[in-house]
């Protein structure tokens, strides 16, 4: 009897030290994830000439074929950020693969630097940041269109935001507007801002007063939410890819919403995820 119980005893004791590991693993496991920079989000690491106040982060992968492929428009956008007074850092990732392809390279000039991107809150490649004073004020993602091309290269200055406007129920939209902002506070004060993301992910809203609707809740709390159809509905776009905007677009259409603007359309594009140092590549 006694020998039974002292079996039992040390058979739970082995299962609690069991279940402690898991949970002391799954705890260090979560600590060293770096979470993704978004927009809002504080830029502290020190890859540019300390005084510069906008900086243009671009980080690629030489075994990436989306970065591959965007090279000529970071060339292009890396002008574009000189002339604006822009500091511009090139990264790609310190895996063994990458460096022995990229070490030497060069983008438009500037030299391309090795790091740890997922340390950096970078998970994909090719990233865009746009960072002003410290706190990145936009980021793109992945091999881009020729629109979401346009959009970052407007985005340089951050007192400019770009709009554009569904045209018709097959998603399409009319060509990009600029606005100032002032001109984008006038246009968000007159109309209902709406935020698609998961409940999960839209703490806190990159709009102000965003009105957070799910894209599957749409079709049935749309209706309720936002009665006036004839009202300007604003949709950010900034966290999703191109393709997807689009159909929430036309979606809205059918549901009624024929005065639909969108925001920074479709941030992400294809890409390749970054290899953090230790991992592999």
């Amino acid at each position: 009897m006694k020998l039974t119980t002292v079996a039992r005893e040390g058979a739970s004791v082995i299962i609690a030290a069991y279940l402690i590991s898991l949970c002391l693993h799954a705890i260090e496991q979560h600590a060293s994830q770096k979470k993704t920079l978004v927009v809002g989000d504080r830029f502290t690491a020190e890859i540019a000439r300390p005084q510069a106040s906008r900086l243009l982060v671009i980080a690629i992968s030489a075994t990436c074929r989306y970065s591959r492929n965007s090279r000529e428009f970071h060339g292009r956008l890396i002008e574009a950020a000189r002339n604006k007074g822009l500091a511009v850092a090139v990264l790609t990732e310190q895996s063994s693969l990458a460096t022995s392809n990229a070490g030497a390279q060069s983008l438009s000039g500037v030299p391309v630097g090795r790091a740890d991107l997922a340390s950096l809150g970078i998970d994909s490649t090719p990233s865009i940041l746009l960072i002003d004073r410290g706190r990145v004020y936009g980021r793109w993602t992945g091999q881009l269109s020729h629109s979401q091309e346009k959009v970052v290269t407007s985005r340089l200055d951050p007192n400019l935001h770009t709009f554009m406007r569904l045209r018709d129920d097959n998603g399409s939209f009319d060509e990009p507007v600029t606005l100032s902002q002032a001109d984008t506070s006038r246009l968000l004060d007159g109309a209902r801002v709406l935020d698609v993301r998961e409940r999960d992910e839209s703490d806190p809203p990159r709009l102000p007063n965003a009105l957070n609707i799910p894209e599957d809740e749409l079709t049935f709390r749309a209706d309720i939410e936002i009665p006036n159809y004839e009202s300007c509905l604003v949709v950010d776009c900034s966290f999703l890819r191109e393709g997807k905007c689009g159909g929430i677009g036309r979606l809205l259409f059918h549901l009624g919403f024929h005065n639909v603007w969108v925001y920074d359309r479709g941030a992400l594009g294809a890409s390749c995820a970054s290899t953090p140092v230790g991992k592999g590549s």
